[in-house]
């Protein structure tokens, strides 16, 4: 089933559904239209029917089919697809039913996952962060005692790394509005 699909309020595309999709894809040819930064951005490899992928991972600022809007939303960049996908960043955000003999789709908010990940998901993002930075200082304090400055120094550089990653859950967090008690 193909769907127009209106991206950061600026450029409406027809994408593909794709429910088993994890990710929204962006075809490279849109990611460029829409003024997409390339640069400096993560790479993730996906499976696909055709095999491994890697692609560029970015942020939407909003995916909207018909009413139904999604903000702040995780896609990746395809320089070999045509066509976009609409996959689970998009649909993990409703309660869905696909009528392919009418050309329908029902799009009831999913209050129960934020921003296409649930409660599970989000719990697990930030006990682990957390649990990473816990191992960090306990390694930080022992390579002062043992007075390693070259690995203390190592440790704290990481450590800088990783608060700042806990930071962007955190914003990630705020914009997906994601209750405290998922994190």
């Amino acid at each position: 089933m193909v769907v127009d699909v209106r991206l950061n309020d600026r450029l409406t595309v027809p994408f593909l559904v794709d429910t088993g999709a994890s990710d929204i894809l962006i075809p490279l040819a849109v990611a460029e239209e829409l003024g997409l930064p390339m640069r400096g951005l993560e790479t993730a490899v996906y499976e696909t029917a055709s095999g491994e992928a890697e692609n560029l991972v970015t942020r939407l600022d909003s995916v909207q089919v018909g009413e139904a809007r999604v903000e702040n939303a995780r896609a990746h960049i395809s320089d070999t697809q045509a066509m976009g996908l609409l996959g689970g960043t998009f649909f993990n955000n409703f309660i869905f039913q696909i009528d392919v003999a009418a050309g329908e789709i029902t799009l009831t908010p999913n209050e129960k996952v934020r921003a296409g990940i649930g409660e599970s998901q989000w719990r697990e993002r930030f006990a682990t962060l957390r649990a990473d930075r816990a191992t960090l200082e306990e390694n930080l304090e022992e390579a002062e005692r043992e007075r390693d400055s070259e690995r203390a120094r190592f440790l704290r550089r990481r450590l800088d790394e990783l608060e700042s990653e806990l930071k962007d859950l955190e914003d990630e967090a705020d914009q997906a509005r994601v209750p405290q008690k998922w994190r």
